[in-house]
């Protein structure tokens, strides 16, 4: 296995997720493809365009908080913001290859309405049992006051 390869993987791992693994990092406002990922991930010069590569949901705040105009530096911003750890990333969601930008963020909006309906579900279901149980022992309460008069 190549060195560099290896390197990346462990770097990868330690970083956890990045823009790179995010489907709404684009190019233009185009899906950003999985060879042009591969190669900013190792830090490869690419054919492809570069300069476009953002976040589509706009959360690269210190990038966009730059002032910078020298096109070198732009780049070396442009790759820390890929790198920088996305764990706690409100607008993350996980790159599916042939979906867009928008495309990824439908289906967003569909996992958070699937997400939401289980949680409903959980609290019928927890609440139905929460009420089961207060019925059960309100009637077993009721039965020893019932036995316990004369």
């Amino acid at each position: 296995m190549n060195l560099r390869l290896l390197r990346s993987k462990f770097a990868k791992a330690a970083r956890g997720r990045t823009c790179l693994d995010c489907g709404f990092l684009t190019t233009h406002g185009k899906e950003v493809r999985r060879a042009l990922r591969v190669s900013l991930e190792r830090n490869i010069p690419s054919v492809e365009d570069n300069e476009g590569v953002r976040c589509s949901k706009r959360l690269w705040v210190d990038f966009d908080l730059s002032s910078a105009q020298d096109k070198d530096v732009v780049f070396f911003e442009m790759y820390d913001e890929l790198e920088r750890s996305r764990r706690r990333c409100g607008g993350f969601f996980k790159y599916e290859p042939g979906f867009d930008p928008a495309a990824h963020l439908q289906r967003q909006e569909e996992v958070r309405k699937e997400h939401l309906q289980w949680r409903i579900a959980k609290l019928g279901f927890v609440g139905a049992l929460f009420g089961g149980a207060i019925g059960v022992l309100l009637v077993k309460l009721f039965e020893w006051l019932a036995a316990t008069r004369p």
